[in-house]
């Protein structure tokens, strides 16, 4: 059962990047994971309509992990800003058919389209995104062609719309399809209801020239499953759907005592059941259980050191527990609960030379142990992740 909630766990990370827009940046990760309480360009992946402030501008992204991995242009016409992204990130779920070779079939090519235009005190924009991948052979066999074929698809589109520049709103949804045949063109598996569907919204409440306050909430409902059609000997599971609800609800502060100094707090929870069903041949059953960040707290700080360079620093901590029962509970093995908190300190740095932005997000173990060339401490990379911006 511990093995089950690793992949919940897992997944309910993916869901809460889902949620979110599934991008990573570095300057509002760098003041405690703040996208939301936050006005950035990071946000575009949030609400798409806020893309039009944000015209005429380059990005690539680049991390420790995986390389090079995102790249993308935004551009203004007129009334409109548009925008597209490439990416090679692997998406995963509750299941996903194996390609021809053996290997898990993994979503790598991803392309994303933006657009907005402003209507004056309100602005429209979308987000159409489309990832997949896909393999097939075919060979003769005794006079017999055979065709395995494995393709997976993942569709989706999110609306935005910011109003008046407080208020900023969006809805998602997301689905997920594949085929998955054995040489002789039969089903292996098929998709039983795979599907994302999310919405929320922040509002900028400013109480003064220096102070704001930034309530918001997301509220995203998830169903995933998979459906073998044909069981060999000794198999007995015929498949497994998860359905999922996550509700976020948090406060965010900008402190802005001069142009030199931003403060950003973070505050706020996110609720999290979910039910695992999954079939027999001649049975059923259910487990249900929870993940919840209850509360969690973060902090940012940003200063302009000069015109080239800007320091961040962030610190984060959640209160986390989890909640599961088996798929047959009995006396002896009742729910199970368990508590933790999380805690993380965060350093990031812009350098800008003229219209280029280096924006790092740096390992904070350079502050204990300094750079290797003047104390010899190995601190791996200076940064573990880089965006590039050019603009025009």
């Amino acid at each position: 059962m511990r093995q089950t909630m690793n992949v919940i766990v897992l997944f309910t990370f993916a869901l809460t990047l889902a949620l979110s827009g599934s991008a990573s940046a570095n300057r509002d990760v760098a003041l405690g994971y703040a996208n939301a309480v936050i006005k950035d360009q990071v946000n575009i992946w949030l609400c798409p309509s806020t893309l039009i402030r944000y015209p005429d501008m380059m990005l690539g992204e680049i991390d420790a992990s995986n390389g090079f991995y995102q790249g993308g242009v935004q551009f203004g016409v007129g009334d409109q800003v548009f925008g597209v992204f490439f990416d090679k990130l692997e998406r995963d779920y509750l299941y996903l058919p194996d390609l021809v070779n053996g290997d898990t079939l993994a979503m790598k090519q991803k392309i994303d389209l933006f657009a907005a235009r402003d209507f004056g005190e309100a602005v429209l924009g979308f987000q159409f995104s489309l990832a997949g991948a896909s393999q097939s052979s075919e060979a003769n066999v005794n006079g017999v062609t055979q065709k395995p074929e494995t393709s997976v698809s993942e569709l989706g589109l999110r609306l935005g719309l910011s109003y008046q520049e407080n208020f900023d709103g969006f809805f998602g949804f997301k689905n997920v399809s594949w085929t998955d045949k054995d040489a002789d063109g039969k089903d292996i598996t098929q998709p039983d209801g795979f599907s994302i569907i999310s919405f929320g919204g922040r509002y900028w409440l400013d109480m003064s020239e220096s102070i704001a306050l930034v309530p918001y909430f997301s509220l995203g409902f998830t169903g995933q499953g998979y459906e073998k059609k044909n069981l060999s000997v000794g198999q007995n599971l015929k498949g497994e759907k998860i359905s999922e609800t996550d509700f976020v609800l948090g406060l965010g502060t900008n402190i802005k005592p001069n142009d030199k100094l931003l403060v950003v707090t973070n505050i706020g929870m996110d609720l999290h059941p979910w039910s695992l069903e999954r079939t027999y041949r001649d049975s059923s059953n259910t487990s249900d259980g929870s993940w919840s960040a209850f509360p969690y707290f973060g902090i940012g700080m940003e200063t302009a050191l000069n015109s080239w360079l800007t320091m961040r620093l962030g610190f984060t901590k959640s209160w986390e527990s989890e909640s599961w029962e088996p798929a047959n509970p009995t006396a002896g093995n009742p729910k199970t609960y368990e508590g933790y908190t999380d805690e993380e300190f965060l350093l990031g740095a812009a350098i800008d030379y003229k219209n280029l932005t280096l924006d790092m997000l740096l390992n904070p173990s350079l502050l204990l142990n300094g750079p290797y060339i003047l104390t010899g401490k190995n601190s791996q990379n200076m940064a573990t992740s880089v965006k590039v911006t050019y603009s025009w």
